[in-house]
């Protein structure tokens, strides 16, 4: 058996050490080299992700701070928008199709009290009381993609009646069908509407009128004269009359006995009455045609109206037709008024023509009342005559707790020829004349405000600087 010394077994076992540690460390080394790379590569993806998501968080910081410009944008355009629905007068509500309120604005809330948050959500019917805006005609402008309108659509009567257009505007989107309701006040259209057409009625009625007096004004003259002439050959005054009589062997006073008895003379004079009466009406017809027929120079009002009102107190026509009804004019007058430029004399007529037919509405209506429920309690009309002024009129109102006038009447009260009267009673003529009196010759306005049962107010207004 060989035997090996043990220093050199011993040195061969450390040769094979030391070869493996060097083995190890080249091991090691080229493991810290790789380990090295591996963690340069993973610092550089690192650093490539840190650098792609700061890119990122940039990125999004740059869109929330789009996205709340935007928003800032859209909340200021809104309020803009919301502003500009609520400024408007219009009422403006905004439905869906089943007629839930989606938009409320101020003209709507200040119309019915109800404020944005209560009316949201709910039926329109239940917030705002518009029974003619039905479902039907909602769904007909979302259907049609065609606004339905509803125009002069009345509320109220006499001087208290309004009036509004309704227009229903389909608005229809991708995913909804929805509608806004918008209602307008068009009184001041509708009163201003009237008086144009008032005014072109009397311009028009000018001219008819001119030539219908001069023609109707000859027969008159040749009848009127032919009355005179009769009674003048009638009478046993006139020599001529008796000489005539005498030689025809005629006695006068028999003759007038028989007409007498006969009720001719008084046939006679039911004609002068009528054929007076028809020269009267040609004679208002002929204010229509005239440019000014009277003298205009400053007027003290407050005399005209107590010498008007002593003249309507004292006339026959006001004080004796009726005596069961009794009547008191109140004057409500200021100590002293600027002075007006105008007639006088045509002021005058105006004034005893409004009282004259507030006495003859409440005589008629109080007669009417008393054949229908046996009334026997007299009657009483009180008329107030009121004289004010602001900076650029005076103002005359003449109120009377008579029977009133409908609507209808009130639209057609100062139109040639209209009256409520009885056939023969009136001409309707004399508002009509007061009408072009204030108007055309004054440059003044007058109008009417009434409701059955509530009295009749005129007002006149007449320049103070002319």
């Amino acid at each position: 058996m060989l035997s090996i010394p043990f220093s050199t077994l011993l040195m061969t076992i450390f040769a094979a050490i030391a070869t493996g540690l060097a083995i190890y460390v080249v091991y090691l080394r080229k493991s810290e080299q790789l380990l090295n790379k591996v963690y340069k590569d993973l610092q550089q993806q690192s650093s490539q992700r840190n650098d792609r998501l700061y890119n990122i968080n940039n990125q999004l910081y740059e869109e929330i701070s789009k996205h709340e410009l935007t928003k800032a944008r859209l909340t200021e355009t809104r309020n803009y928008l919301q502003s500009i629905v609520n400024s408007m007068p219009s009422i403006l509500i905004g439905i869906d199709r089943n007629g839930i309120v989606t938009h409320w604005n101020t003209a709507a809330n200040n119309k019915t009290g109800t404020p944005y948050h209560q009316a949201l959500g709910q039926h329109f019917q239940s917030v705002i009381n518009e029974p003619i805006i039905s479902m039907k005609l909602i769904t007909t402008a979302i259907d049609q993609q065609k606004p339905q309108k509803l125009e002069a659509i009345q509320e109220g009567h006499g001087s208290n009646a309004r009036f509004r257009d309704i227009t229903i505007y389909p608005l229809v989107t991708t995913d909804a069908e929805n509608a806004v309701i918008r209602i307008d006040d068009v009184s001041s259209r509708i009163q201003l509407e009237n008086m144009i057409i008032q005014n072109e009625k009397m311009g028009s009625l000018g001219e008819l009128a001119a030539g219908v007096a001069h023609e109707v004004n000859n027969p008159l003259g040749t009848i009127l004269q032919s009355l005179q002439n009769i009674h003048r050959r009638l009478s046993t005054t006139l020599s001529a009359n008796n000489e005539t009589a005498k030689r025809l062997s005629i006695d006068l006073h028999t003759i007038n006995q028989y007409l007498e008895e006969r009720k001719i003379l008084l046939f006679l004079s039911n004609i002068q009455e009528a054929g007076e009466r028809a020269a009267s009406i040609v004679t208002n017809m002929l204010e229509f045609s005239r440019s000014n027929s009277f003298q205009h120079k400053p007027i003290q009002l407050i005399e005209l109206l107590n010498r008007s009102i002593d003249l309507a107190i004292s006339a026959s026509s006001v004080s004796q037709k009726y005596e069961n009804i009794t009547f008191t004019i109140v004057r409500d007058f200021p100590d002293t008024c600027p002075l007006v430029y105008g007639s006088a004399a045509e002021l005058q007529q105006v004034i005893l023509n409004l009282i004259n037919n507030a006495y003859q509405a409440y005589s008629d209506a109080y007669l009417q009342t008393s054949i229908n429920e046996e009334i026997t309690k007299p009657g009483e009309l009180d008329i107030t005559i009121s004289l004010t002024t602001d900076k650029q009129h005076a103002i005359i109102t003449v109120s009377d707790n008579g029977p009133g006038m409908d609507d209808w009447t009130q639209k057609h009260i100062f139109e040639p020829f209209f009256t409520t009267k009885e056939a023969g009673s009136g001409t309707g003529l004399g508002l009509s004349v007061s009408y072009f009196i204030i108007t055309e010759h004054h440059q003044g306005s007058i109008g009417v405000e009434s409701a059955m049962g509530n009295g009749t107010t005129f007002t006149i207004k007449l320049p103070l600087n002319r």
